[in-house]
């Protein structure tokens, strides 16, 4: 099966472990990695830009194409930090080659008028919920739950950060990525945001689904865990945990690990790594 040729907007270094780890996105082929005003990055840009990418010294850059005929344009939630009428000029331009766009964490406003764009170009615009779907996932939106606390006896492995960005997203990845060839049938619930193209969860997504009170969420995220369990009889389940632990000091509070809270109050870890800064 021919794997579809995918461009990111706009790409920045928090995509580069899914190059790293690009054998978990199978059906999927990244070759165009597009910068803030549209330009197209070469290899040489992105390690120049990245400290992910001098750690890695085995990536293969080999799918990356500065001519590659893309077919889908992914848009990253990255976009709502941009000038938004530059961030829908480059979007148009793909719209107007008859290139699909996939929004992934884009919020309502923004992706309103994508879709307008998309429609006026005659051109599809497909969402996380879409992908998720074809995937045959748990349709966490519609599911019923209730306040009672399951046992979840599946192994869970957590990954958790002492602050925001502690490379948390690669230690996922890589846990994935080893207990698969290892031959593991594995759940990833992830932190990343292009975790419905290999068939995993976005934690986002399924934590913040619903408007729920405290309480609510934690039986409900404990009760999806369940029915993973029951439906898909994982191996082991991996679950990245949004947000730090705890505030770092009075000025950086990070929503005071109360997500973590809740998070650790859904399920009990068999395994839990903790990851530092730097």
């Amino acid at each position: 099966m021919s794997k579809v040729n995918v461009g990111i907007y706009p790409f920045d270094e928090s995509f580069v472990p899914v190059i790293r780890y690009k054998e978990l996105f199978d059906k999927y082929r990244f070759c165009l990695f597009i910068n803030h005003n549209g330009n197209i990055l070469s290899e040489e840009e992105i390690k120049d830009k990245s400290t992910y990418a001098r750690e890695y010294h085995e990536i293969k850059w080999d799918d990356l194409d500065t001519n590659s005929n893309i077919d889908v344009l992914l848009v990253t939630s990255n976009v709502e930090v941009l000038d938004c009428d530059v961030a829908l000029g480059v979007i148009e331009k793909y719209c107007k080659k008859g290139i699909e766009i996939w929004l992934m964490g884009v919020q309502v406003t923004f992706r309103k008028r994508v879709k307008e764009i998309c429609s006026l170009n005659n051109v599809r615009c497909k969402m996380q919920d879409d992908i998720q779907f074809e995937n045959g996932m748990i349709d966490y939106r519609n599911l019923k739950y209730s306040l009672v606390q399951q046992i979840i006896e599946t192994p869970i492995v957590s990954v958790a950060g002492v602050v925001p960005v502690a490379q948390k997203y690669q230690i996922q990845l890589n846990l994935l990525n080893n207990f698969k060839k290892d031959g593991y049938k594995v759940v990833l619930i992830g932190t990343g945001e292009l975790n419905e193209l290999m068939g995993a969860y976005s934690l986002g997504d399924v934590l913040f689904c619903r408007d729920l009170p405290e309480v609510h969420r934690i039986h409900y995220f404990n009760n999806f865990l369940k029915e993973i369990e029951k439906r898909d009889k994982p191996d082991v389940i991996i679950i990245g945990i949004d947000d730090p632990l705890l505030s770092l000091s009075s000025r950086h509070p990070f929503n005071y690990g109360i997500y973590a809270t809740e998070l650790y109050s859904a399920f009990s870890p068999d395994i839990s790594i903790i990851s530092l800064m730097n």
